[in-house]
């Protein structure tokens, strides 16, 4: 299932077993720059940066259903986070 709320979807799985299991994972986005550079944003913060930034040197935007998966396989160890957004 995918719950949406305050721009931040979340994605919720259940596995059938004897012991029952959740896993909720955290979407965002990978931002790719000209110079090399990649950075992790939370939902929220990728708001924020649509306003703000010169897409100009951007080479492109990941969106990542699980934004940790896509950190751990980029190296990224930093995800940024919107101004009072909740962690």
């Amino acid at each position: 299932m995918i719950f949406g709320g305050n721009c931040v979807e979340t994605i919720k799985f259940s596995f059938q077993s004897t012991s029952r299991k959740e896993i909720i994972l955290k979407s965002g986005w990978i931002i790719n720059y000209n110079d090399g550079f990649t950075v992790a944003f939370s939902e929220d913060k990728y708001k924020e940066y649509t306003l703000t930034h010169d897409k100009n040197n951007v080479v492109s935007e990941e969106h990542w259903f699980d934004i940790e998966s896509g950190m751990k396989q980029k190296g990224l160890k930093e995800l940024r986070y919107a101004k009072g957004e909740n962690k």
